[in-house]
Formats: structure tokens, sequence, C-alpha cells
């Protein structure tokens, strides 16, 4: 073996100390004639390694520990006779730059005389002849391996820190699939970097990395399909139910559900609670949220929809889309929305200017918002007839309050109407905003939106000392569970033997065009990756909401 050790150090490392002539200068890399450091003790092992991937990692790790990059030099798989398989590993620094004549005078520069004429070009090189090098060597008949030392000098300064290093900086197997996994969860870049140097006190990563691989992940992912077409593929794959609506190629309104959502609001379908989201994409479109609320008083998803506009248009089109997949016996009762925040930023851009005193504007405010919360409809006639006569002075206030809102839309946000339905307290579009029951001061307002036992109901079935029935209680809030509604046929039936005769009939009457038509249909129905259609224009970043 000491044999063979020597054959390889004579042939790697015998002249690396002397620059030949022709070879790449090594003038600024800090690189002496002699050896600088001698790190022998820190790579000489008795251990023996289960394979060559094993002493590969052992040994980088060591390179690393001492800010060191080993690289392959050489395989050897062996031959016959008493040749063994080994593995020859170097400095990243060493061996010679190899010069290219025809590189040497690419650079085009003129003069200032304007005369073109060909310079040579500045190049820089890590290679500076380092003489380190390694060989792990099989052992025995298996793929056992040693790693011996050859030479372990350095003829250049080692680096201080490896941070940024291409080479070192590489994330591995499992790293890489952590990126992917914290991609997915939507975690920031700097948070998966900072992870990542948690778990690896020894990772050298920069955000420049974590960048590059989210891109190369992506780019992997994609396969080289367009966002839309990326987006309803994902849709199929995961079996959402989509529905768009286009205008020519560009998609305008983008409607997706889970058949389990649909399934579960077939159980609880009472109430449906409708609100936007804004700043989600780069087109600007707000995302309508459609949730229920289950006996236990969970929130569930039920839709997406991406609209390019909150008109009614818009919302009656979703709404359509929704109402195809729902059976006539599981229709919503009730649907909440936040029209309540229109109605104040109306009244905000249109009565404020009206005050002549932030004083007056405040107090006006207060008593329109005492006005919507009252319990009953006495009680609101009595607190209209206060505020028109406490602010009889601004009679524009009161026009616009009353004219736009108060008169046509009052049975929907005032509370002495709309407490007349069961809405299980969902009043409001954001659930941290709803209130809990309070069943001993609630009055009779508890048995209209609950479908509860009141505290006077209670109080009897208490004196009579019986308990309570169960038919008091709301079905709605009596069901636990989801038994059979996986059965429920949701939406339109599958189409029957008459109805694909008389699409054939139809198909065969059909000019060639029409039926071109119908074959690029199925064709993205039964492969959404492949559509035709194309996503909306970016559009620049608004402040606020739209």
């Amino acid at each position: 073996m000491e044999l063979c050790s020597m054959v390889y150090y004579r042939d790697f490392t015998c002249v690396s100390m002397e620059q030949k002539q022709g070879d790449a200068p090594t003038e600024g890399n800090n690189v002496g004639t002699e050896c600088v450091m001698d790190y022998s003790d820190q790579f000489t092992t008795y251990s023996i390694f289960n394979g060559r991937g094993a002493l590969l990692k052992w040994a980088r790790a060591q390179g690393k520990m001492n800010n060191i990059v080993i690289a392959i030099k050489m395989f050897d798989y062996g031959g016959e006779g008493k040749r063994r398989p080994q593995v020859i590993l170097a400095c990243e620094r060493s061996g010679n730059y190899k010069s290219c004549k025809s590189s040497e005078t690419t650079d085009i520069r003129s003069d200032a005389n304007s005369d073109m004429k060909k310079c040579a070009r500045d190049i820089g090189t890590k290679k500076c002849g380092c003489s380190f090098l390694l060989i792990g060597v099989n052992i025995g008949d298996g793929d056992d391996r040693k790693l011996e030392v050859i030479c372990g000098v350095h003829n250049h300064p080692i680096s201080k820190y490896l941070q940024g290093h291409s080479f070192v900086g590489r994330l591995s197997k499992e790293e890489n699939a952590l990126l992917v996994d914290m991609s997915k969860s939507l975690m920031k870049p700097k948070d998966i970097l900072i992870t990542l140097k948690v778990r690896d006190a020894t990772n050298v990563s920069t955000m420049k990395t974590i960048y590059n691989a989210r891109i190369r992940n992506r780019t992997k992912e994609f396969a080289g399909r367009t966002q839309m077409q990326q987006f309803l593929n994902k849709l199929s794959e995961h079996n959402y139910i989509p529905w768009h609506m286009t205008s020519g190629d560009i998609v305008t309104n983008l409607f997706w559900t889970h058949h389990i959502n649909i399934e579960i609001l077939h159980a609880f379908s009472h109430v449906l609670i409708m609100d936007c989201t804004y700043k989600t994409n780069r087109y600007c479109f707000p995302l309508l949220q459609i949730v229920g609320v289950t006996s236990t008083n969970m929130t569930f998803s039920v839709a997406y929809v991406y609209m390019n506009a909150e008109k009614e248009d818009n919302y009656t089109w979703a709404l359509t889309a929704l109402r195809s997949l729902l059976d006539d016996n599981c229709l919503p009762r009730v649907i909440v929305t936040d029209r309540e925040w229109h109605i104040n930023k109306g009244v905000l851009a249109n009565c404020k200017k009206l005050f002549g005193t932030l004083k007056q504007w405040k107090q006006f405010n207060e008593d329109l918002n005492t006005l919507v919360g009252s319990d009953t409809k006495k009680e609101y006639w009595r607190c209209l007839r206060q505020i028109e006569s406490k602010f009889s002075e601004f009679q524009k206030a009161l026009e616009y309050r009353h004219d736009n809102w108060l008169n046509p839309f009052k049975d929907r946000f005032v509370a002495a109407w709309i407490d007349t339905c069961m809405h299980l307290g969902s009043t409001t579009s954001n659930r941290l905003e709803i209130d809990g029951v309070d069943a001993l001061s609630c009055g009779y307002a508890i048995r209209r939106t609950h479908q509860l036992p009141c505290a006077h109901e209670i109080t009897e079935y208490r004196d009579r000392g019986v308990p309570i029935p169960l038919d008091v209680v709301h079905s709605h809030l009596r069901k636990l569970d989801l038994i059979n509604i996986g059965n429920n046929s949701y939406g339109t039936t599958s189409p029957g033997r008459s109805q694909l005769q008389r699409f054939n009939m139809w198909y065969e009457q059909q000019d060639n065009e029409k039926k071109r038509q119908v074959h690029m249909t199925l064709k993205e129905l039964m492969n959404p990756g492949s559509t035709a259609l194309a996503e909306p224009k970016e559009k620049l970043k608004t402040k606020g909401r739209p």
C-alpha cells in the first residue's frame, strides 16, 4: 500500500510546487512558492467507511470545519489483477489553469481615435497548483473503504470563512426537501434560511442560495406550463371543482371548491358568510371567501372566487356557480356579507364634511350606531326621531343616510330586523367579531336567532322538574355527524344515455370549425394543464383596500 501511495504522490504532487510556462499566473492570490499550512492531522483517521458516499461525507465535513473545500479529482474503478477501486480527493485549488488562445483576444475595445482593436481579456482563477491530496482505497471484498493522506500541505492561505461559497453553500437533498415544504407553507425566504442554519450550524448558504433553489424548484414544478395552466392542473390533480368566466382567452372570474366542502355544506347549509380579501395576488383581484358554520360554531370553507371587480354581476356569477352544486333541500337560509363596511365608508365620505366640528360628527356617528343596534322596532323608531330632532340643522346628512341606506336596506343590517331570523349569531363577516350567546340576558332574542330555549323557557322546565326536550333545539344544532352526506348527489346529475345520444346527433350536424372547438374543450377538460386560457395582466400595486 505504501508503494501505491508513493506512485500517486509522484503523479499528482511532485511538480505542483513549480510553475510551468504557459500556466495562468497566480499573482494576487497570495500563493507562495513553498508550503504554507499542513492539515495532515485533521484528515488522518483510522475509521472504516461503509461505501464511497460515507467517505466523501466525512472528508467534506472535515474540510468545512477547517474552511477547506474538498473536490473529487479522479475515480479509479479498478480492474483486473490486484488493482482496487479508489477515489482521489484534492483541494479545490489544485491543478493549474489552462488558458485558451481564442479567449485571450475576444474583447474588442476602442481607443481615443475610435479605432477598434483586440485586447487580452483579464482572467482570474482559483487554481494555484495546491498539492493537498487524499485517497480513498477499497479494502476487502466488500465496499468498505479507508482514507489515506497523501499530502496534507496547502500552498495557499486558508479562507477565513466559506460564507457564500458556490460549492460548499449548496443545499443537500434533505435541506432542499425542507425548503420545498416550507415554501409550500408560504414561509419567507429569510425564515427558511434561519431554519436551515439552526438545524445545521455549519451551513454557509446565503439568501441568494435560497432564492435560486426556490426558482429551480418552481421551474421544475411548472414543467413549461403557464400560470393558468399550472393552476388548473393543480386543481384537477387535487380533485377540485373549477368554474371560470373569460373575456376572449383572458380569465376574468375563477371559482373553485372541493367536493368534501360541498358535502359538509349539505350537512350545515343554514348560514353562509361571504367576505373579500385583498392584495392576495399580483393581478389585484379580490378573493371572495365563502364559509359556513357547523353546529358547534366552527367555520368551514365552502368555496373561493377570484373576481375582477366587486360588482353585482360578479357576485351573481359566483353564487350561480355555487348553486349549481347544491340540491333544493340544502339551500342556505341566511347569507352574511360585509355591507355594513360599505355603509360606514359611504357615510364617512358624504356626511363628515357637512359637520362644522369633529365633536358633532362623532356624536352623529355614535347615535347612528346606536340606531343600527336597536333590539326592537319600537326602539328603532324612537332613536330615529331623536336623531332627526337633535341634528335637524344637518338635513343633507340625514337625507343621505335615510334615502341611501335606512329606508331601502334597514331590514338587512339593523338588529331589530335581522334578529327576527335564525342566523346563529353570525351578524358580521368577521368571525372574530361574533359575540357569544348570553342565555340569561337575551330575552326572546336567542329563540329567534339561534332556535334555542331562552331564559324564560329554561326557567319553566326547571320549575316543572323536566329535562329540556331535544325538539325545541333546531335540527342544525342537533346534528353532530356527517353520516350519509357523502351519498348525496350534489349539483346536476351525470348525463344519461339519452343526453349523450342528443349530443352525438348535435355534434354530427356541426361544421368542421365547431367540431374543432368541441375537441379543444374536451381536451382542456381531460387535461387542464393544456388550456389555452391566459391569466390577466398584472396591475400596479395600489394603496389600501380597492
